[in-house]
């Protein structure tokens, strides 16, 4: 009988399987100055990308992006393709150049600390989906060259 149970087990538990949503690529500071762009204003150009590893789209009612003191807090709505990328960018759509925001989260009171955050990505009920702990220091990215941090197999590495 326990055989029998461990079998079905193992023939059903693959169909549950759900699309994993990651917290894929991080510009916590901000992005070099554009043309008649101050520094300042060119280090408010945050944004992330999240990204579904799945094979069927996500939908991202009620989920929340936010960092344990809530110095970043704010809710998306969407649906994320199969596959695909989800571009947050914080304050308005020139951010990213010529790659339309999914989301543009409200600038005031949304900014990462360059010397580190604890971000959390959360599904609608308030089940964390995905963790950036960064309380100790950004693991990669580069606040000099503005290079990003991004998601790469099971660790983060500096990206142009």
């Amino acid at each position: 009988m326990q055989y029998v149970l461990l079998l079905t087990l193992c023939l059903i538990l693959p169909t549950f399987v759900h699309a994993q949503i990651i917290i894929n690529e991080i510009a916590w500071m901000g992005t070099v100055p554009k043309e008649g762009e101050s520094t300042q204003a060119a280090a408010n150009n945050e944004w992330i990308e999240l990204y579904n590893n799945g094979s069927e789209a996500v939908s991202l009612e009620g989920w929340r992006v936010m960092t344990e003191d809530e110095g970043l807090s704010f809710t998306i709505s969407d649906t994320i393709a199969a596959g695909g990328y989800f571009l947050l960018e914080r304050g308005n759509d020139d951010v990213v150049p010529n790659i339309a925001a999914d989301v543009i989260y409200p600038f005031k009171n949304n900014a990462l600390g360059n010397s580190g955050e604890k971000l959390f990505l959360k599904d609608g009920g308030g089940v964390i989906i995905d963790t950036v702990d960064a309380l100790m220091g950004w693991p990669a990215g580069n606040n000099t060259t503005k290079e990003t941090m991004q998601h790469q197999g099971s660790t983060w590495v500096t990206a142009s």
